[in-house]
């Protein structure tokens, strides 16, 4: 007596389950955004990534962030080569077979100096012939290189001090302004 009203639901629910609705399946997109903890990609968020199109007027739109740093002058840094991460509203390049450190290379077309959220605050500086600014996360470092008024390079290093997590940020943002517009 029980198998037949549990055999109608079962037919039901299949028969609901088989509908077809034409299109396709997509859900919200997520990308990696920055929080305020650091420069680094923390969580999700519903920015919509950055493609060519949305790079708008930027200098470095066409630019990629790991020919920022040539092999050559990665090794001499003990950073390892660089590998691209195009996750979020950023391009970076990543080294993460650096020795004794993390370090990162980041380009935002859309997101100039006055765009840098830290923790440990920020001091205007020069790089070459480029405004910048130098910012404290925790034992991250950052050197934000200005590229226009709405777009930036950003040098970030982590390391077992505030000091050499700076001093390593500030020699590779050195290397990399040399190759900005």
């Amino acid at each position: 007596m029980l198998v037949m009203p549990a055999l109608m639901v079962l037919v039901i629910g299949l028969a609901a389950c088989s509908e077809k609705t034409p299109g396709n399946a997509t859900g919200p997109d997520t990308t990696a955004s920055q929080s305020s903890s650091g420069p680094f990609p923390t969580g999700t968020s519903s920015k919509p990534r950055t493609t060519s199109s949305s790079r708008g007027s930027s200098p470095v739109a066409n630019v990629d962030p790991c020919s920022l740093l040539t092999d050559a002058e990665a090794a001499g840094l003990n950073a390892g080569s660089g590998k691209p991460d195009d996750s979020g509203r950023s391009r970076a390049c990543v080294f993460d077979d650096a020795q004794g450190f993390s370090m990162t290379v980041t380009i935002y077309d859309n997101g100039g100096l006055g765009d840098i959220s830290a923790s440990g605050g920020k001091e205007s500086t020069t790089i070459g012939r480029h405004g910048a600014v130098k910012y404290l996360n925790g034992i991250t470092c950052g050197v934000a290189i200005k590229t226009s008024e709405t777009s930036r390079v950003d040098v970030t290093s982590s390391a077992d001090s505030d000091q050499r997590s700076c001093d390593i940020a500030m020699q590779v943002a050195q290397l990399v302004e040399k190759k900005l517009p």
